[in-house]
């Protein structure tokens, strides 16, 4: 497997005119085994290694990373659906990653379910917000004592 270059290498690697598909194929698996997901799709795209691709936006989905599969979406090859997005969201959820599911249920076709997230969450800052107030207020008052 080949060595991750450094940042110029990787330019002449990457925009270069005479590249070896295989070549950015395997920097991009590489990429990939480091967890340098951004770096690896950009690899994978210009291989057009579509088994890359895949690859990424399946860590993608698990890790719930909406830009991740935002790019995705953007190069035109990534094939993400909505039952992506819904997976994606459902991870997201569980993780509390909660922009990035309320992101996956709209790109999915569940735009009332992102809706309830976003009001619960509203709604739940508020609250926050008041308790915190109180607890402030509570310091206060008893420093003063």
């Amino acid at each position: 497997m080949a060595k991750i270059p450094d940042s110029v290498k990787k330019r002449d690697i990457l925009y270069g005119e005479n590249t070896d598909p295989a070549e950015l194929s395997d920097l991009g698996r590489q990429y990939l085994a480091d967890e340098r997901f951004w770096e690896a799709v950009e690899f994978f795209y210009r291989a057009k290694d579509n088994a890359g691709i895949a690859e990424v936006k399946n860590a993608g989905i698990e890790m719930a990373d909406s830009y991740l599969l935002q790019r995705l979406e953007k190069l035109e090859t990534g094939d993400v659906t909505e039952a992506d997005w819904l997976s994606l969201a459902e991870n997201a959820l569980a993780a509390e990653k909660f922009r990035d599911a309320i992101e996956g249920f709209e790109r999915g076709g569940q735009a009332e379910r992102a809706e309830d997230l976003r009001a619960t969450l509203i709604q739940t800052e508020k609250v926050s917000q008041t308790e915190e107030d109180k607890g402030d207020k509570g310091e206060v008052e008893g420093n003063e004592e």
